[in-house]
């Protein structure tokens, strides 16, 4: 820990983020239909997730 900055979580979510950064820098082909589709469901996802852990 420095100061209140978990180093090693930083250092992991940056790894992470990392191929994303590089696979996103190009424009999306997707369809916005897609994209709209995709959002939703992620929503749905954490709303269920956020929702089980509580019941837990």
């Amino acid at each position: 820990m420095v100061g209140s900055v978990d180093v090693a979580a930083a250092l992991a979510l940056l790894l992470g983020a990392l191929p994303v950064i590089v696979t996103l820098r190009h424009p999306s082909r997707l369809a916005d239909r897609v994209h709209a589709v995709s959002y939703v469901l992620l929503l749905v996802t954490v709303t269920m997730t956020t929702v089980l852990a509580a019941l837990r």
